[in-house]
C-alpha cells in the first residue's frame, strides 16, 4: 500500500516552534523535510517528537505522526495534543503548575484544533507541505 505522504505545517505564533502533522508519511517522505526522523514502529498508532529542519521548513518544532487517519481519533488528538504542548513548555522552560495551567490549556487546545482540521480535511490555520 502505497503512503498518501500528507505533511501539514502550523504556526504556534507566540511559542517559538512549529507544528508538524503528519498522516500516512513513510520515512522517506519525512527525510526531505527533517533531519531527524522517527522511525516508523507498526506498534504505534501516533507519535510525538521535537526535531530539527532541513532547507524546506523554516526552524524546528513539534512533529505529530499519525500513521493513517483512522487513528486519529479524539482520545488519541487530545493525548497526542498534550504532549505536543508540553514538548514546547519544556523547550521555552516553562514548568507545568497550577500558576500557568491557562496558557498550558490554550496551548493544548489549539494543537487539538490543528489536528481536528487535519482529521477533516478542512484545513485553515496551516498549509500542506509539498
Amino acid at each position: 500500500m502505497k503512503n498518501k505522504n500528507l505533511l501539514y505545517e502550523f504556526e504556534l505564533h507566540i511559542y517559538p516552534r512549529k507544528l508538524w502533522v503528519a498522516v500516512d508519511c513513510s520515512n522517506d517522505y519525512l527525510k526531505q523535510y527533517f533531519d531527524e526522523v522517527i522511525p516508523l514502529d507498526i506498534t504505534q498508532y501516533t507519535t510525538v517528537y521535537d526535531t530539527g529542519t532541513k532547507g524546506k521548513v523554516a526552524f524546528g518544532g513539534i512533529i505529530i505522526c499519525f500513521w493513517y487517519k483512522k487513528y486519529m481519533s479524539v482520545e488519541n488528538i487530545a493525548h497526542e495534543s498534550t504532549h505536543a504542548a508540553l514538548e514546547v513548555f519544556d523547550y521555552i522552560g516553562s514548568k507545568v503548575d497550577l500558576k500557568n495551567q491557562e496558557y498550558l490549556a490554550y496551548l493544548i487546545g489549539y494543537i487539538a484544533k490543528c489536528l481536528d482540521q487535519v482529521k477533516n480535511g478542512n484545513v485553515k490555520n496551516g498549509k500542506l507541505l509539498k
